[in-house]
């Protein structure tokens, strides 16, 4: 990635879609010999160890670490109004679960 994204800025890719792109450059990484792509390996392990250092340390934030947790439904509970349509509500899955005036009533201003 390190390289494609460097040798992405070359005029060679100008004007190329991002999976035209992405193909051409998946080609030339191919034709490459082992010591052209070495230095891009090599800042790739240094760029993986490097996050995997600042992840050890990371501390999530007390609002992350809840919606990781899953939510309990205590909102709900507690007669909180939902904002979007749920599949548990019954009807057409076009509208998110809801009826066509479910859907119209919750989307009206």
């Amino acid at each position: 990635m390190l390289w494609s994204m460097q040798e992405r800025k070359s005029d060679a890719y100008a004007g190329m879609k991002v999976p035209e792109a992405g193909r051409a450059l998946g080609a030339t990484w191919k034709t490459m010999d082992e010591a052209a792509r070495a230095p891009w390996v090599e800042a790739s392990k240094e760029d993986h160890a490097r996050h995997a250092r600042e992840m050890a340390s990371d501390v999530p934030s007390p609002e992350f670490a809840r919606e990781a947790a899953g939510s309990s439904g205590a909102a709900e509970k507690a007669g909180a109004k939902r904002t979007r349509p749920h599949a548990t509500d019954g009807g057409d899955a076009r509208f998110g679960g809801l009826s066509a005036k479910a859907w119209g009533k919750q989307r009206a201003p």
